[in-house]
């Protein structure tokens, strides 16, 4: 086995060179046994085809929890049992709009269209990993015939239910995303549920079958799928109700409820979330008196207009309008309007207040996971006339003397280089395209969400074209698809993914990168991995003396 950094704060273990049978039970077995390790700095385990991607803590150290991954793994036998799941049947539809894509892949096949669908639906696929989206199975066993590269440029949208493939893989998209893969008919199957038990329909080790079913039979699936959604949402989860704490009159671009995100769900898709400026939120919550990873409000390019009902303490990091101080506490008073609506500085804004916003935990956060529609405020952005309270109703001692430092403030993403370290498949691109990604300048465009930044410039080409089998991805990680144009993902990621990684951003300056406008051009300097690490844990020791200070002027 292989360990490899993914940045400075995740490490890929490559169980097998290629997937398969084998690869696919060693992984399983590899997955197991670090769970049952509870090593204390990995908060994430995400198993995919022939890796097993390990999330860590902003303390860790990558020798030290090498070393003792090494040690785990060491010990297992040089055999794993094979994983056998349940049998499980998909009914897909395969009419014209939900299959666009049979076509081009009856042509590359050189096979008539029904040849194609025929082929599809004799074979037996394995459940391989759960990963990418919320729920969405990669299944192993496409026939070759069927093997067709992904698209040079992905969709930026992608229906939910849709049935697709990609080089080797198959897989089911459960939610509306975007994606590279070409599809060949949609499903009305749910495949992920978070209030359900489990939360994914499919698992690894399951068998599944796609089984044909006309218009009429895919509208009677859908309903019959619907009905039962809405029987568990109103079994397990009450309509939730908050003391009134704050009115939002006008919503804001893009307004929602983050704290630092879910982890421990990535193993079934479950993006991690959470602020897209971490360092923000931790801030504005320690200048308040909250947890670092309380609930609070961000938003995008235009901020909401709030009326407090209640005497609040609050802060403001990241984005905010010119005459509302940053990085200050401050107390707002029952009645008080508080506008943010014409945010400067950045893209993005952290409103703290304080006892922290209150609304529902699912799966360990109180995250807006909007792609999955769960979480945060109703699994939405805010909309005007919604009502937020507070988890503990608190009123902090403030002094309008003192504020963060400078140095702790989240520098512009174009005052200076963004630092990136080499990533896993760096050596797949020539030393020509590495240098240009450090030397060139790249535009941010206008596609760039909580998944992830798109960004215009030289093209960045591979040695040579080949596949690559879908791994575990994290924040920072720079993706280049076959169109040459990098793509880097943020918090709303999805879990695996299947573009070569030529680098990564560190993991502190992730944050910087959140702050990018549409048309900002960026710039890329290349540091060692040890530099990234002293980096992240650096921050760490400044936001530590940070609460302690903060501690003694409240005493």
């Amino acid at each position: 086995m292989v360990i490899t950094p993914l940045g400075d704060q995740a490490l890929l273990v490559q169980v097998a060179s290629e997937p398969g049978e084998s690869a696919f039970a060693r992984v399983q077995q590899a997955a197991q046994a670090l769970r049952d390790a509870e090593i204390a700095t990995i908060r994430d385990i995400v198993p995919s085809f022939a890796s097993v991607g390990l999330m860590l803590d902003e303390t860790a150290r990558l020798a030290a929890v090498r070393e003792a991954v090494e040690a785990v793994l060491s010990g297992l036998p040089a055999e794993a049992p094979p994983v056998r799941g349940r049998e499980r049947e998909i009914p897909v539809c395969h009419d014209s709009d939900f299959a666009p894509d049979l076509p081009h892949i009856a042509e590359h096949a050189g096979m008539t269209p029904e040849a194609v669908l025929a082929l599809l639906h004799e074979t037996e696929f394995c459940v391989h990993a759960v990963g990418f989206a919320p729920g969405f199975p990669y299944l192993a066993g496409l026939p070759p015939e069927l093997h067709v590269p992904r698209r040079a440029t992905p969709r930026s949208r992608v229906p939910r239910g849709s049935v697709a493939i990609g080089g080797a893989q198959c897989g089911v998209y459960p939610l509306e995303t975007p994606g590279g893969w070409h599809l060949l008919g949609r499903t009305p199957r749910l495949l992920f549920e978070p209030r359900a038990e489990p939360p994914a329909w499919l698992e690894p080790g399951d068998r599944v079958r796609f089984v044909p079913v006309d218009r009429k039979g895919y509208n009677d699936h859908q309903r019959a799928a619907e009905e039962a959604r809405r029987a568990l949402i109103q079994d397990t989860h009450p309509p939730f109700e908050t003391r009134r704490v704050i009115q939002v009159v006008r919503p804001g671009a893009f307004t929602t409820i983050q704290d630092l995100g879910r982890y421990g769900w990535q193993f079934v898709g479950v993006p991690v979330g959470g602020a897209l400026d971490a360092l923000s939120l931790r801030c504005a919550n320690l200048l308040v008196g909250n947890e670092p990873g309380a609930a609070a409000i961000e938003w995008t390019m235009r901020g909401p207009v709030l009326e407090f009902a209640t005497d609040c303490c609050v802060a403001l990091m990241g984005a905010a309008p010119a005459d509302l101080q940053v990085g200050r506490p401050w107390i707002i008073h029952a009645g008080e309007i508080l506008d943010l609506s014409h945010a400067q500085g950045g893209i993005r804004g952290i409103l703290a207040v304080s006892g922290g916003i209150d609304v529902p935990l699912v799966m360990g956060s109180r995250s807006t996971c909007l792609r999955a529609h769960f979480g945060g405020f109703r699994g939405r952005v805010l909309r005007s006339g919604d009502t937020l309270g507070t988890v503990k109703p608190s009123i902090q001692r403030v002094s309008s003397a003192w504020s963060i430092a400078p140095g702790m403030m989240p520098r512009s993403p174009d005052a200076e280089p963004l630092r990136v370290v080499r990533g896993p498949q760096a050596d797949w691109f020539s030393d020509a395209a590495w240098g240009t990604l450090v030397s060139a300048q790249f535009t941010v465009t206008a596609d760039a969400d909580r998944m992830g930044v798109r960004l215009k410039g030289p093209q960045l080409s591979s040695a040579g074209a080949r596949e690559m089998t879908s791994a575990a991805v994290t924040a920072g990680a720079i993706q280049v698809p076959p169109d040459g144009q990098p793509i880097i993902l943020l918090a709303d990621r999805q879990t695996l993914g299947g573009y070569p990684q030529i680098g990564y951003v560190i993991s502190v300056d992730v944050a910087r990168l959140a702050q990018a406008r549409p048309g900002t051009v960026l710039s890329f300097r290349e540091v060692s991995l040890e530099e990234a690490e002293a980096e992240r844990l650096d921050q760490v020791r400044s936001l530590g003396l940070l609460s302690v200070g903060l501690a003694s002027k409240r005493a």
